[in-house]
């Protein structure tokens, strides 16, 4: 009877691990990767970064009203006008001002809301030479509200292992870190009943 038990369990835990993947991977690609598609499609047709002057540039996203991030907040949607002004649509959950927002459920049943923001922030690059890193600036989709969960798999979608440091999508606080080393993502609690703690990510852009 315990042996029936324990494959019962068993077989419920991997389905409930199989539809959180499943959750995340739609959460990647309809939410994270439209927000790099309408990214890629307000360049091309602009030929000017979101917030910034076509037509006296300063190379940085939200450059022309002086934003350090161009986020929708209590000031208003201004990353979302930035993009529909121009005709550039949004990914998201069609609510009118909202378009930058993902709620989602940790495995604990926990609510949880992803926001993007769009920044030009520092970025650690490959140096001059063997083992050297220098930092310069990366045009950047900024991620709030990312369980440590949900971050590993983002990563594993987007740079094929999970790695804080190094890759494509990093941790906010080490996407400038000039160490050589690659650095864990922050444990993700083995209790079922402990709310998975939430952080600040970055992925590149350009």
């Amino acid at each position: 009877m315990l042996v029936v038990i324990g494959l019962i369990a068993a077989a419920v835990s991997s389905s409930a691990d199989v539809l959180r993947q499943a959750q995340a991977q739609r959460a990647f690609s309809e939410f994270v990767v439209g927000w790099q598609g309408s990214f890629s499609a307000y360049v091309s047709r602009l030929k000017a970064l979101p917030g910034d002057n076509a037509s006296q540039p300063t190379g940085r996203i939200g450059g022309a009203s002086g934003l350090p991030m161009l986020c929708n907040d209590n000031a208003g949607p201004a990353l979302s006008n930035a993009f529909l002004a121009n005709g550039i649509g949004l990914p998201g959950n069609g609510l009118p001002g909202m378009e930058d927002r993902l709620r989602y459920q940790d495995r604990t049943g926990t609510p949880h809301e992803l926001q993007v923001c769009l920044a030009t922030m520092d970025w650690a690059v490959p140096g001059a030479s063997v083992g050297q890193w220098a930092v310069t600036p990366r045009h950047v989709m900024v991620l709030r509200g990312l369980t440590v969960e949900l971050a590993r798999q983002f990563d594993v979608m987007m740079d094929g292992r999970p790695d804080a440091r190094m890759g494509r999508m990093r941790s906010a606080a080490l996407a400038a870190a000039t160490s050589t080393t690659s650095a864990e993502w922050p444990d993700v609690p083995t209790d079922t009943e402990e709310n998975i703690p939430e952080i600040e990510a970055l992925i590149e852009l350009n």
